[in-house]
């Protein structure tokens, strides 16, 4: 796998990414999609403890709520796999971005 981590991030758009303006903004619309996508679920967890939107039905809120939910995980996964290839190698071995790779698996 290491040689296509390395054939990821020595493409020239990876490395344009990673040395230009690029860089920070994708990973400012990864991070807000990522919020929005928390806030999301917390809006429909919250009505699920009974603490909030308690006037609603769950499955007025869940129908509302999923388009939004979706369209964040789409978001952040476009603008996360750019982010990814500039440093490929580096985050295929982190710990960290492997459990948050298999924690997003399993939710």
């Amino acid at each position: 796998m290491d040689a296509l981590w390395n054939y990821l991030e020595t493409r020239e758009l990876a490395m344009y990414i990673g040395e230009s303006w690029w860089f920070p903004l994708l990973e400012s619309i990864h991070v807000l999609a990522a919020t929005f996508l928390v806030g999301t679920i917390a809006m429909l967890d919250l009505r699920l403890l009974g603490v909030g939107a308690t006037n609603h039905r769950v499955s007025r809120i869940a129908r509302e709520i999923l388009p939004w939910t979706v369209t964040a995980v789409v978001i952040a996964v476009v603008a996360g796999i750019p982010l990814f290839t500039t440093r490929a190698t580096h985050y295929a071995h982190n710990v960290a971005f492997q459990a948050k790779v298999v924690l997003l698996v399993l939710a």
